[in-house]
């Protein structure tokens, strides 16, 4: 929802997810966004997310509504792009590696 970009809630969010993730022992952060979300790409290298590799044919799920009210869910052919960060804290060495998130929309 474009209203509320700007306000800060997907940074706090990924200073969350980090900050988690490090706590768990992993000292690498993947996520996964759709290509097309240039705000988000943009967000995340903002962030210190580096693109690792670029997915042209991952699947999504997509919302979907019919005349008559209701909505179902379809499958979707989109690009993503992976982003990577390293999260470890002083450099000790001993995370387990690479925990993966997906954050297709954020």
């Amino acid at each position: 929802d474009p209203s509320v970009r700007g306000q800060g809630i997907a940074k706090q969010l990924c200073a969350a997810a980090e900050k988690e993730v490090f706590s768990w022992g992993y000292d690498v952060l993947l996520l996964l966004v759709e290509a097309d979300n240039t705000p988000a790409v943009t967000l995340y290298k903002k962030l210190g997310f580096k693109q690792v590799f670029v997915d042209e044919d991952a699947k999504a799920s997509k919302a979907v509504e019919y005349a008559g009210g209701y909505t179902t869910l379809t499958t979707i052919q989109v690009r993503t792009v992976a982003m990577q960060k390293k999260v470890s804290a002083g450099g000790s060495g001993k995370g387990r590696g690479l925990f993966g998130l997906g954050l297709f929309g954020l």
